[in-house]
C-alpha cells in the first residue's frame, strides 16, 4: 500500500536533500537559484507552452514539452 503525500513528515524531497541543505553556503545557494535556461532553451519552453495552452500540441510536441 502507498504512502500517502500528507502522511509523510518529513516529505521524501526534504529527506532526499537534507545533506546538500547541511553543506550549502550563501553562495553557492544564490548561484543555484539565479541558474536560468539558456534564452534558445526558454523560448522554445515558451512556444510549447503556449501551444499546450491552446491545444495545439502535436504527439512529438506534446513529448518535447513534457520531458
Amino acid at each position: 500500500m502507498a504512502i500517502s503525500q500528507t502522511s509523510r513528515s518529513p516529505s521524501f524531497l526534504a529527506q532526499l536533500l537534507e545533506p546538500l541543505e547541511e553543506c550549502m553556503t550563501p553562495e553557492p545557494a544564490r548561484k543555484i537559484a539565479d541558474l536560468r535556461t539558456a534564452l534558445e532553451f526558454q523560448a522554445r519552453i515558451d512556444e510549447l507552452a503556449d501551444e499546450c495552452n491552446e491545444g495545439g500540441l502535436t504527439p512529438e510536441e506534446r513529448v518535447e514539452y513534457e520531458s
